[in-house]
């Protein structure tokens, strides 16, 4: 047997490592859908919001199980390479035909995701430079301008082969999200004298609207990460 031939084996263990998966896969979980979960929560109320926030967290972790599982068993199986495990490859063994369906739909889910994060980037960009320094260029207003200029300096990530290489860019994600948390958490208790009027101002419940069954995709959205875990928790990468 050549050296090149000893060495494939070693090439299929991959680098990711237990930390790396979880927090890209966390970041996953955690996206940018949680920054619409307190609109949705005042649409339908605190105690239907917990309902509705529970039953999307159990349907996406059954979903989640489902995805391991079929993974698991047909690299197992030798049906597909442990690196090449993705969803068209899943289709392999099942529904062949259907491969391309499959690829579509996590295309154009993680499209939709991407654009949510550069409308949300650009806004939030267009409010900061309004309230710190109005009489700045014009275009720094302008959210056009800055959802361009974040795509441009996201594009080298956005082109990494591994999932391994974006564990740094999910970790200041998550820093970020955890400093939108605490800083959610003193603000709601800093506006009001005391804890029972904060409380006081949250509504349990809200009568129902025909509105407020879009809110529910707020809370599927907020708590999706399948397109990843083929990739994060399977043992050889």
């Amino acid at each position: 047997m050549s050296n090149k031939d000893e060495a494939l084996p070693v090439e299929k263990q991959g680098t990711g490592g237990f930390l790396s998966s979880a927090v890209n896969l966390l970041k996953s979980i955690i996206g940018s859908g949680i920054l619409a979960l307190p609109a949705a929560f005042a649409s339908v109320g605190a105690v239907p919001g917990l309902l509705l926030l529970a039953v999307a967290a159990f349907v996406s972790a059954f979903g989640l199980q489902l995805l391991i599982k079929a993974t698991d068993r047909v690299t197992s199986k030798g049906l597909v390479a442990p690196r090449t495990a993705n969803f068209s490859a899943l289709a392999g063994p099942t529904y062949p035909k259907l491969w391309v369906l499959f690829e579509a739909v996590v295309m154009v889910k993680c499209s939709l995701v991407a654009t949510s994060y550069l409308t949300i980037a650009g806004s939030v960009m267009t409010d900061i430079f309004k309230t710190l320094t109005p009489s700045a260029w014009p275009i720094m207003f302008s959210q056009v301008f800055w959802v361009s200029a974040i795509a441009g300096l996201i594009a080298p990530v956005v082109f990494m082969h591994r999932m391994d290489s974006l564990k740094y860019t999910s970790f200041l994600g998550l820093l970020g999200i955890a400093y939108l948390f605490v800083l959610s958490v003193v603000l709601f208790f800093v506006h009001n004298d005391s804890v029972g009027e904060s409380f006081s101002n949250i509504n349990m419940f809200v009568p129902f609207k025909f509105s407020s069954v879009s809110s529910f995709s707020v809370f599927v959205f907020a708590l999706t990460c399948h397109q990843n875990v083929n990739l994060c928790l399977l043992p050889d990468l």
